[in-house]
């Protein structure tokens, strides 16, 4: 995009045309995305110029892939239950992120409750 003026032509009767432009970064929101807004300058033998102006976005549009959860199990007591353990997931743009485990329990039968441990 910045190698072909973000699309901008220009032309002049007497001499060969520069290009310059002043990108410097992405605005870093997630590894190489963001936007940034670049004046792109055209410039003739003369020194005559004229300048156009364009944004370019960049976004991260996939999902982490989701680590694979534990194996469901079975404990005679709640409290044998033990902690959630850290799961990691990996991003193409943040790089690897850790899971924040939730447990939800459904004690509607005292003798058989479930739990149930999402990680996001």
């Amino acid at each position: 995009w910045l190698a072909s003026n973000g699309g901008a032509t220009a032309s002049d009767d007497c001499s060969a045309v520069a290009w310059s432009n002043d990108f410097s970064a992405l605005s870093d929101d997630c590894g190489e995305t963001g936007s940034a807004t670049v004046t792109f300058t055209a410039t003739d033998g003369c020194g005559n110029a004229a300048s156009t102006t364009a944004t370019f976005t960049i976004i991260d549009t996939i999902a982490p892939v989701a680590p694979e959860a534990p194996a469901d199990i079975t404990y005679e007591c709640i409290g044998d239950m033990p902690a959630a353990g850290e799961l990691t997931a990996t991003d193409n743009c943040a790089g690897d992120i850790t899971a924040t485990a939730v447990d939800s329990m459904d004690d509607t039968d005292p003798c058989n409750i479930v739990v149930t441990r999402t990680w996001t």
